[in-house]
């Protein structure tokens, strides 16, 4: 399975990250400019835009976020 997209109330595209392990809860990732931020699956999918958004430092996205 690979990433997808969803589109918040207010318009913010988000890329979910694939299942890694079972029961660990996904990040969803959002582009700031050149930069991402990301915030827990759980969170997006019970607030929304509300969701808490933490910073990412690199300007590419990790390893799990990448096509094989």
């Amino acid at each position: 399975m690979g990433v997808s997209i969803e589109i918040g109330n207010l318009g913010t595209v988000v890329m979910i990250e694939p299942e890694v392990r079972k029961g660990l809860d996904r990040r969803v990732f959002k582009q700031v400019g050149k930069v991402y931020e990301w915030a827990h699956l759980s969170d997006w999918r019970q607030n929304n835009e509300r969701a808490r958004w933490y910073g990412y430092a690199p300007s590419e996205l990790p390893e799990s976020m990448r096509a094989i």
